[in-house]
């Protein structure tokens, strides 16, 4: 049975600024990192990025089978920008927790929704269960 979904979509790129990509569509991301932050963890660690990314994650307050159209709409009108804006090839992801058993189900809706934003889509699954 699902028990939690996490849905987010990461938008990246060498010209990217996610600070202008929140001024010029309003959407508010996190993660953020500017192109020449100094990064603090990963393969450039204590040097400049080369790059700038962020994430704009759905809020816990959505209701978890929302989740996908809440994303979907959101972006309905702003993918095209955030291109424009620098963003490489966005990808949505979705997590989906789980306990004994992932059954999931895309509806229709959110499988043409999903589609009509044309950005790649991936999704994992995690086992919550309780020591099983």
């Amino acid at each position: 049975m699902i028990e939690e979904i996490s849905v987010s979509v990461n938008f990246c790129g060498n010209k990217f600024s996610p600070h202008k990509a929140e001024e010029v569509t309003g959407l508010a991301l996190s993660n953020k990192i500017e192109f020449g932050d100094i990064a603090l963890s990963g393969k450039y660690k204590g040097k400049p990025v080369p790059y700038g990314s962020g994430t704009l994650k759905v809020p816990q307050e959505i209701n978890m089978h929302e989740r996908i159209l809440w994303l979907t709409n959101a972006l309905s009108d702003k993918v095209n920008t955030l291109r424009k804006l620098g963003a490489d090839e966005p990808h949505i992801y979705i997590g989906y927790f789980y306990k004994e058993q992932c059954n999931l189900t895309l509806t229709k809706r959110e499988i043409a929704a999903i589609a009509k934003l044309d950005l790649e889509f991936c999704f994992s699954c995690y086992d919550i269960s309780d020591g099983e």
